[in-house]
């Protein structure tokens, strides 16, 4: 396979450079897995194509999917006020952090946090989509929904939050060790090579340039123009360059 028709995706655990007990540490990340190749391990033993497998409309979208599973643990009730503050309530020790960082969206319930974001890049332009792992039995999308997202991943660099939209504004939160979390899928026909780099300081300081861009430019900027300033300023070379100094995978 030649060289253009790989796409490097870099991703990595994020977590503030000066840890404290209630964040999360990079233990808590576990290898996101394919999710075409997990599906092939429970394909039925036939022959044919009358099979979702031998279409190239499926078949491409599995391949260039990755599941991302919880590490720990979190069993949480929560209360939501009227004035829509949640109290979020630890059942036990040892839980994945879960926060809320801010007031509910919708009327049905608050937003809570799994407290383990993630960011990615990728050496050229890919549209990623994150979203539910609708292929696997994830037991926490009875307590709620993770919020989706969709963003050029070669034109700019910002963290993934995990934020759950409950279905309900006082009960119970429980996700399970190892359980799916969420999807990445990869929008493009190429094939993708991820890739694992260790999260820095100088990352976490190029990364909040982005998650400025509203203080800086406007809130309401649209996003191909905060691509456009991310692409003439030079940042993606800049990042990859920090990136590739710190890649998981040659130490191995």
């Amino acid at each position: 396979m030649k060289d253009e028709d790989v796409i490097n995706v870099y991703w990595s655990p994020v977590f503030p450079m000066i840890e404290t007990e209630e964040k999360a540490s990079a233990m808590f990340y576990k290898e996101p897995s394919n999710l075409f190749t997990e599906l092939s391990q429970k394909r039925k033993n036939f022959k044919g194509f009358n099979t979702f497998f031998a279409c190239p409309v499926t078949k491409n979208r599995f391949k260039n999917t990755f599941v991302f599973k919880n590490s720990l643990k979190a069993d949480y009730e929560y209360k939501t006020y009227d004035n829509g503050v949640t109290d979020i309530f630890p059942n036990g020790d040892f839980n994945m952090p879960v926060t809320n960082i801010r007031k509910p969206s919708l009327t049905v319930g608050p937003l809570l946090v799994v407290d383990t974001p993630f960011i990615f890049f990728a050496d050229e332009d890919v549209e990623a989509l994150l979203s539910q792992p609708t292929f696997h039995k994830a037991g926490y999308t009875n307590y709620g929904s993770i919020v989706p997202g969709r963003f050029n991943i070669g034109s700019w660099f910002r963290p993934y939050i995990c934020e759950i939209q409950m279905w309900e504004n006082n009960g119970r939160f429980l996700l399970e060790e190892d359980e799916p979390i969420f999807y990445l899928e990869l929008l493009t026909d190429k094939k993708i090579n991820l890739v694992r780099f260790a999260y820095n300081k100088e990352l976490e300081r190029l990364a909040q340039h982005c998650i400025d861009s509203p203080k800086l430019f406007g809130k309401h900027l649209p996003i191909t123009k905060r691509y456009k300033r991310f692409k003439e300023s030079n940042m993606k070379n800049i990042i990859l360059l920090e990136i590739k100094k710190n890649l998981v995978d040659k130490y191995e």
